[in-house]
Formats: structure tokens, sequence, C-alpha cells
């Protein structure tokens, strides 16, 4: 599975993309999730749907906070982004309630790595 997970598939988009990211391990690998606005409100429902394409038992505690069952797989943090094709720029920002704030250098890392915008600039702000 690719290291750099988009939802829907907006890896060649044409036209902005705004939504939420979450950086995550489990099995030695690294995967960023990013999923459009439209897609994912909140940090755990893309979590969520990771654990589920990946047969991991999960369940929800009190409606909003997420649990599962595999001990090797941890969320690192994840925040906010913009992906603007014309300008050829990923925009990374703000820091998810549920799992904290990300970490610039390894997301960096990463998308340097394996990111499916080769070329694009990354710009982190506050």
């Amino acid at each position: 599975m690719a290291p750099v997970i988009t939802t829907p598939d907006f890896r060649t988009a044409a036209l902005p993309v705004e939504g939420k990211f979450v950086h995550l391990s489990w099995r030695d690998n690294e995967y960023l999730l990013f999923a459009a606005a439209a897609q994912h409100k909140y940090h755990n429902q893309m979590v969520a749907q990771f654990l589920g394409n990946h047969g991991i038992r999960h369940r929800w505690i009190g409606g909003d906070r997420l649990e599962w069952d595999d001990a090797g797989l941890a969320v690192r943090g994840g925040g906010r982004f913009r992906l603007d094709p014309a300008a050829r720029q990923l925009y990374l920002w703000d820091r998810s309630t549920a799992y904290g704030p990300f970490d610039p250098a390894a997301v960096r890392a990463r998308l340097e790595a394996d990111g499916p915008w080769p070329g694009f600039a990354l710009r982190f702000g506050p």
C-alpha cells in the first residue's frame, strides 16, 4: 500500500483541495492520510477508515473516541492541508484535536520520499 493515501483519490487533482491529514505508523511503515473536507470532517474518521481497510478491529467509545486492537499502530499527529496544483504548493498547518500536532520534519521527510506531488513546494504554517 502507498505510504500517502488520499480520500477520495486527488493525487492528480487539477483544482485546489482542502481538508485534513493524519500521520500514523503501522507495521514498520509510516503513512500520511489525506482526506478532502467533504469526505471526512474529523481526523478519527480518517483513522477509522484506514483501520477498516486493513482489517484492524476497532470500536467507537462514547461516540467520538476511537480505540483499536493493534498495539503496533500509532497516530503521530495531524492537521489541515491545502493542495494548490496551479501554484504547485502543499500547505500544512493546525493540529488534530484527537491526536495532537504533527511533526513537520517527519511529514516533510515522508512526502519528499514517497509523496505523490513531486516538485510541489511544502509550506508549514502556524
